[in-house]
């Protein structure tokens, strides 16, 4: 799970028996990825955890951005 992440997110996951791990991905200094900090949490999971990790980012960030609408360059082919 990230680190910083939503209040309501650990609670959740260990309500429904999941095993966590967090991992920094915030650097508070650049507002930005902090992509060594992130490299190194994800090294040093424990062994009991899936061999794949579900990584992601903060969704007010991802809400902050600009999305493409579809059909637009990047935002997918229009068909029809």
């Amino acid at each position: 799970m990230p680190d910083p992440t939503w209040a309501n997110h650990l609670p959740m996951a260990k309500d429904a028996g999941l095993a966590l791990a967090t991992y920094r991905y915030y650097d508070k200094k650049t507002l930005g990825l902090d992509f060594a900090g992130m490299c190194e949490d994800i090294k040093v999971l424990p062994r009991t955890a899936p061999p794949r990790a579900r990584l992601s980012a903060c969704p007010a960030a991802a809400a902050a951005s600009p999305r493409p609408a579809p059909g637009t360059a990047h935002g997918g082919a229009r068909r029809g």
